[in-house]
């Protein structure tokens, strides 16, 4: 939950502004971010198929989240890019 405790809201990163740059998410953006984390994990361990860390991982979150081994089931993969820079708060 985040400072407000409202649904969607996340908790403030001192770094990022504190209280005023709290993020809300619509269910659709967070459904579309989970499945872009997930592909992105996928496209990670198919970079790194004998990281016993990774797959250990991966096991686990299949097991403990019904929402995460559907989009893992889905086989869904992100592009591989390099690094990104992203701009920060102007």
């Amino acid at each position: 939950m985040g400072a407000d405790g409202g649904p969607g809201s996340r908790p403030p990163h001192p770094a990022h502004g504190g209280p005023s740059a709290c993020v809300r998410y619509t269910p659709q953006d967070r459904r579309a971010l989970d499945a872009t984390h997930v592909a992105e994990l996928r496209a990670t361990a198919s970079r790194y198929p004998a990281d016993r860390r990774l797959r250990r991982l991966i096991a686990e979150l299949r097991a403990h989240s019904e929402r995460f081994a559907e989009l893992w089931d889905s086989g869904a993969m992100a592009a591989v890019v390099g690094p990104q820079t992203f701009p920060g708060p102007s």
